[in-house]
């Protein structure tokens, strides 16, 4: 049986510069090729775990405190708080879009648009739940709760994302190195010109590729560390502890717990 696959023809073509390359230059295999790896599951497991460490320390402050709910508190994220109450839903799309719409090659892991819709799905369904709930019972789960469990989710593998993507680069460019040293350890020639380098011309620079999604990395971590400080303060003056653990368990099992399953198990479009 013929293999087909991308990876079966890329390292076909690259056996061909190698032996243009000359005799005495060693065959390896290309492995540039990461559209296929599943995204890692360790980051939004990380996240998972801050995410319940954080609000576990709100609701034990809340219930050791004897103040009525809620209560008058002027945090530091009242701001972002306002901003989350207006336009919650939208925030975790500032670093998905700008993401999406990245130069990249084929040699990176992408999240398109199947990652998209999910975010999208999402969000309908934290609207739903929102708008059900406070039809049927009100005030019986903290809203806020919830939708900062749905932009965490989001964000969260968003992270997940940027560090499989910047893993790739940084394989690209070692091998990139590694062909171009082998290129020019070979004296030269007509088939140099098709060679390593050619190899090394696919898609933007490494560098370029790594200086923008370090950029968005960065600005997703600190959405991410706010929704989190912001989740703290509600959990901590502003909902009774049964509100808020019942809500916050409800935002794992539907919205964090499933993208971490999804994420891992599919692979990037």
């Amino acid at each position: 049986m013929v293999d087909s696959s991308p990876m079966s023809t890329v390292n076909t073509r690259h056996r061909k510069n190698v032996q243009n390359m000359g005799a005495d230059v060693e065959y390896r295999p290309v492995t540039k090729l990461q559209t296929g790896s599943p995204v890692r599951l360790w980051p939004m497991a990380l996240c998972t775990l801050v995410w319940l460490a954080v609000i576990t320390i709100g609701i034990l402050g809340n219930i050791n405190d004897t103040e009525p709910i809620p209560r008058r508190v002027n945090h530091p994220l009242v701001p972002f708080d306002r901003l989350v109450r207006k336009a919650g839903p939208l925030i975790p799309f500032t670093a998905v879009l700008p993401r999406m719409l990245m130069p990249t090659t084929s040699r990176v892991a992408s999240a398109g648009a199947a990652t998209f819709a999910i975010y999208l799905l999402i969000t309908v369904v934290r609207i739903v739940l929102y708008l059900g709930v406070d039809m049927v019972a009100p005030k019986s789960l903290a809203d806020h709760i919830l939708l900062g469990s749905s932009m965490y989710a989001i964000l969260s593998s968003e992270i997940a994302v940027l560090l499989k993507q910047l893993a790739d680069i940084r394989k690209v460019k070692v091998d990139d190195d590694e062909d171009t040293a082998a290129g020019d350890g070979s004296g030269g020639g007509e088939g140099n010109e098709q060679g390593a380098p050619a190899m090394c011309a696919m898609g933007p620079p490494t560098g370029a590729l790594q200086l923008s999604r370090a950029f968005v990395l960065l600005l997703t971590c600190t959405l991410a560390a706010a929704t989190l400080g912001d989740m703290y303060f509600t959990a901590r003056y502003f909902h009774t502890a049964h509100e808020t653990g019942v809500t916050a368990a409800a935002g794992l099992c539907i919205f964090q717990i499933p993208l971490a399953v999804w994420s891992f198990n599919t692979r990037a479009q």
